[in-house]
């Protein structure tokens, strides 16, 4: 899926890229949406299970959440899996974990489901960025950062500055914290 994209993925290519028959891959996929969900199901299959022994809702929420991280940095893939509306199915225990985390949160429905949509934007985005950008481009994107006009962009400049890189998991647990903080914020139902 790398070399050709989810488009040009088909199960020949995938056996060419084994050197198997394509025969033999059916015998494990009955078609191309199959191998998808399975290379979904893969990173997802043990998310929902990282919130059991947690003292409350709050480090449980966290738990599932760097696990689903986790899996997502493992697998960039099952993001533009997920993107493109395979297996979407696949992430229902996860939106079910969630859901119920933040019901012990004592939360309204709707602050529930905002609250969950902010948890998974934020894996999610994260994997994107990071994925996207090598860290020969980080570098040189922080190198061209730091050559801009400090009249004109005086807060970029002086971020860049700074020195700085995107350290990655850092920011991760460091926007997570403060989105479970937020969170704790949201006014109870009761």
């Amino acid at each position: 899926m790398s070399e050709r994209g989810l488009n040009g993925l088909s199960l020949r290519a995938v056996a060419a890229r084994l050197d198997a028959s394509p025969g033999t891959l059916y015998n494990y996929f009955d078609n191309k949406q199959a191998l998808l969900e399975a290379m979904l199901a893969r990173p997802l299959r043990d998310v929902d299970q990282t919130h059991t022994g947690t003292a409350d809702w709050k480090s449980g929420l966290r738990a599932v959440m760097i696990s689903l991280h986790e899996a997502f940095s493992a697998y960039p893939a099952a993001v533009t899996l997920l993107n493109a509306g395979v297996g979407a199915e696949r992430m229902d225990h996860i939106r079910e974990l969630l859901l119920g985390l933040l019901a012990d949160a004592d939360l309204a429905i709707p602050d529930r489901i905002r609250a969950q949509n902010m948890l998974v934007s934020l894996a999610v985005g994260d994997v994107i960025v990071h994925s996207a950008h090598t860290r020969e481009h980080r570098s040189a994107e922080l190198a061209r950062r730091r050559a801009l006009s400090p009249e004109r962009f005086p807060f970029l400049t002086e971020a860049a500055q700074a020195n700085l890189e995107e350290p990655g998991s850092e920011t991760f647990l460091a926007a997570l914290d403060a989105l479970l903080d937020a969170v704790a914020a949201m006014p109870h139902s009761r």
